[in-house]
This record gives structure tokens, sequence and C-alpha cells, in this order.
């Protein structure tokens, strides 16, 4: 018994004299690049939102119609009510990668117009600010090409605001026959946020202070009727 106890003790100094405490910080540290864990990213929040910019884009969000037109009944796995199944599901994926998400966000245009992409990413590691739309009718038979068409002349508004497809304008698209492909979604993250030589190591996002500056001057009042896509004439 007493041998058995003096190797405990002695077994719990090594460990004691070994151990190092865990946090948020020293995990990250430890974990490949490429994977931010779902339950680091609270830590990651309440750290940013000390910051200016982070708590600016939640002011600028609140600002959005509260009961915009269009909203069903499907919810993320957050809360948060969207338009389809296809985004709950490209949100969800973008959030459990460690991102800070933003469904539709007032984005103020030059020319005082208000357009609300899909998803507006600041990535917590290079606090840069991207945009991501999904085109879930991009294929549909009958509203597909005027769909395609929109989408086009879309771009230039997001290439008034520094978002360029090919670096921090990010589109993904439905399968042929209307559906979503998941496993795709998440690669297309990993590859985007969390590649050395893809978008996060080349710094392709506009920076977050870069970006408030830019949209300080909003006014939801400008944005006369709520449209997330301004797409609603022909959907």
């Amino acid at each position: 018994m007493v041998t058995r106890i003096e190797e405990n003790i002695t077994q719990l100094s090594d460990l004691l004299l070994n151990y190092s405490w865990l946090t948020p910080e020293n995990i990250k540290e430890i974990l490949p690049k490429h994977y931010v864990p779902i339950d680091l990213r609270g830590a990651i929040i309440s750290h940013c939102s000390e910051d200016k910019w982070y708590n600016e884009m939640l002011r600028l969000m609140e600002q959005r119609p509260k009961n915009p037109d269009g909203l069903k009944k499907i919810k993320s796995m957050d809360g948060t009510p969207m338009r389809s199944r296809e985004e709950v599901i490209v949100y969800d994926t973008l959030r459990s990668m460690g991102l800070i998400v933003f469904y539709e966000f007032p984005l103020k245009l030059p020319d005082g117009r208000i357009i609300y992409p899909d998803f507006l990413i600041l990535h917590p590691g290079t606090m840069t600010v991207y945009v991501w739309e999904h085109l879930g009718l991009w294929y549909h038979a009958e509203k597909g090409s005027k769909y395609q068409q929109a989408f086009c002349r879309k771009t230039l508004d997001y290439a008034a605001l520094g978002f360029g497809l090919g670096s921090n304008l990010i589109a993904s698209y439905p399968t042929v026959d209307g559906g979503i492909d998941a496993e795709k979604i998440r690669k297309m993250c990993k590859q985007i946020f969390f590649t050395e030589e893809t978008g996060i190591s080349k710094n392709e996002g506009i920076s977050a202070s870069q970006f408030l500056t830019d949209q300080k001057n909003l006014d939801i009042s400008m944005a006369k009727n709520f449209d997330s896509d301004g797409w609603n004439d022909f959907l």
C-alpha cells in the first residue's frame, strides 16, 4: 500500500511539473491552421467585441428592417430566420468553421441604395471582410436566365464597395437539380479562409476598419423597400 501511494505521489509530481494551463490562445496554436472549432468561437467574439469595428458592425446590423419580407420559418442553428434551407446550410457551415457571419447585412452603395448580401463574413484571425452569395436559382428552368443576368449586374454594385469575384466576393452554386452539396461548401470554406496559399494569406478581404469607414454614414431609412437581392422584380 505504501509503495502504491509513493508511486501515485511521484506521478502527480511529474504531472504538476509538466502541466500547462489550456487557454483558447494556446489551443489554437496547437491545432492545425485550417481548423478553428466552433467552441472557440465564443472566446474569439468576446475578444473582438472589445474592438470598435466589431461593435460598429453590430450597430449597423441592428439598423436592418426587423421583419424583412420573404423570411421563412426556416432557422439556422443559432435561431436566425432565413429564406431557404440552402442558405441555412451555408450559414451554419461558415459558423461551424469559426467565422463570424451576418445574414443580409445592410450595405450602403455610393449612390445611396442599400443592398443585402446573403452573408457578410468577418474573419476573426485577420479581421477582414468578405461577401458570400449563394446563387440558389442559377439553374432554375424558368427564372435562371434573368437570375444570372441580375447577379452579373449585382457584381458591379459589389465592385463599387471593393468586393470582387475571385478575391473577396465568393459565389457558391446549387447542384444542377437545384439542391446543395454541403460537403462542397465546407471544402470551399477551408480552401478560401484556412489555406495558406489562398485568400487568407493574401489578405484579400477588406480590412474591417476600412469597411467601417466606408459604411459609417449608413442611413437605413434610405432603403425604401427591403429587397435582399435586388432581384424581386422577376422572382
